[in-house]
């Protein structure tokens, strides 16, 4: 930070500074954010993938399951992933400039905490602070209000950043984009080409529906023969019995 002031310095009064550093300072204190950020929606993009992967597995055998992947499904999450990387350096812009902004009240009392604990701290040295009325006890004064105005702004920024990235990035992005991706119409929008190569049938399903029909086929035919043999013996059977009680009268 004394370096910070040193490089900086101008026709300031001792013991402040041009506000502009608060930002220069925040800047260097957030460069990570947005690359942890991106990780984040990464992981959380691959584990949706994964999910999606795991329901197809479930309701559709393998070859509709590969056909959906390759032509629906990972099309749309790459797409996805693009406009999560986007909006993820769109919210992180604000804070890679150096004129730090906001109208958050807990700033204010950020700082003040800040200070509060600074004078807790300072009040045993009173004597000696007063001593120091020189350039060293002045820049030493404006290190530590820059400190503080860095630290407040950045932990209500950090806070706002990550209801962003959850809320914007996450949700918006990702979460609702999943509804379109096989909805109802989605599927009915797509042309007859694009449904018979995603419900296209194998050879070996083929035949195996083709054996499956036949023996279908020849079950049926059994069941009516059946049918039919039982319905004559049934009637055999009556006028047998019907003769029985002819003859007998």
């Amino acid at each position: 930070i004394q370096i910070l002031l040193d490089n900086s310095k101008g026709r300031e009064l001792p013991g402040t500074f041009t506000p502009l550093l608060v930002g220069d300072l925040f800047i260097r204190q957030s460069k990570n954010w947005k690359p942890f950020a991106i990780d984040f929606v990464e992981d959380v993009w691959n584990i949706v993938k994964q999910f999606l992967d795991n329901v197809l597995m479930h309701v559709a055998d393998e070859n509709v399951r590969e056909a959906l992947l390759e032509d629906i499904i990972d099309p749309a999450m790459d797409k996805i992933l693009i406009n999560l990387k986007d909006k993820v350096t769109e919210l992180h812009s604000p804070y890679a400039r150096g004129s730090p902004a906001t109208l958050n009240p807990r700033f204010v009392k950020e700082l003040e905490n800040l200070r509060s604990q600074q004078a807790e701290n300072s009040a045993a040295q009173t004597s000696t602070a007063l001593e120091k009325i020189g350039t060293e006890g002045a820049d030493t004064h404006a290190c530590r209000e820059l400190l503080h105005l860095m630290q407040a702004y950045y932990t209500v920024a950090l806070d706002v950043f990550i209801d962003n990235v959850s809320s914007l990035a996450v949700e918006n992005c990702l979460m609702n984009a999943l509804e379109a991706l096989l909805s109802p119409l989605t599927v009915s929008e797509m042309s007859d080409e694009e449904v018979e190569d995603i419900a296209f049938e194998s050879p070996e399903v083929r035949e195996l529906r083709s054996q499956t029909l036949e023996k279908q086929s020849s079950l049926q035919k059994s069941f009516e023969l059946c049918r039919r043999q039982a319905r004559k013996l049934a009637s055999n059977r009556l006028n047998e019995e019907a003769q029985k009680t002819e003859t007998s009268l």
